[in-house]
């Protein structure tokens, strides 16, 4: 989309996005141990 580098790889996003799904959370409330931001789940997510 942009053709920059992806600072965070699919398998991180990946997890966080599963625990989003699983848990029943709010994406702002994705738990930032998995790494990247809420918004960059979102976006990638949404990709």
């Amino acid at each position: 989309m942009w053709g920059g580098r992806r600072c965070h790889g699919d398998r991180e996003v990946g997890a966080a996005i599963v625990s989003v799904a699983a848990s029943g959370r709010t994406w702002r409330q994705a738990p930032e141990t998995f790494g990247p931001s809420w918004s960059t789940v979102y976006r990638r997510f949404a990709e």
